[in-house]
C-alpha cells in the first residue's frame, strides 16, 4: 500500500538518550549523552555496544565529575574513566567485561 513503511528490525535505528541536569546555580548545566548499538541478531536483548559520556554527580565526593564509559559485549571489553572538574583522573578501568563484576547493581547486598 502507498505510505506503508514497514521497518526491518535489523535496520531500526537505536535511540540516543540525552539527559540534562540543571544545578542550583542557574549558570551551570550538566549533561550526559548515551548511545546503544545493536545489529541484526534475532532475539538479542542487550545492546552489543553501550557508550555514555558526560557529567555524573558523585555522592561520595559531593561534586560533579566527568564519566566516560564504554561497554562492548562483542569484544568483551569494559572501559571507564572518571575525571574531576580540574582534569584529575579519579578512576580509570580497562578490563575484560566478564571480569567486571561486583559493581553497580551487581554489588552483593550487605
Amino acid at each position: 500500500m502507498p505510505g506503508d513503511t514497514a521497518i526491518d528490525e535489523t535496520t531500526r535505528p537505536t535511540p540516543v538518550h540525552h539527559e540534562v541536569h540543571i544545578a542550583d546555580q542557574l549558570d551551570t548545566i550538566h549533561d550526559t549523552l548515551s548511545f546503544q548499538g545493536r545489529h541484526g541478531q534475532p532475539g538479542a536483548r542487550k545492546p552489543h555496544i553501550l557508550v555514555k559520556a558526560g557529567d555524573s554527580f558523585s555522592h561520595r565526593l559531593q561534586a560533579w565529575v566527568r564519566r566516560d564509559q564504554r561497554v562492548d559485549r562483542e569484544a568483551n571489553q569494559y572501559d571507564e574513566v572518571v575525571t574531576a572538574e580540574d582534569g584529575t583522573i579519579l578512576h580509570e578501568s580497562h578490563e575484560p567485561l566478564d571480569e567486571h563484576q561486583g559493581h553497580g547493581s551487581a554489588k552483593p547486598k550487605s
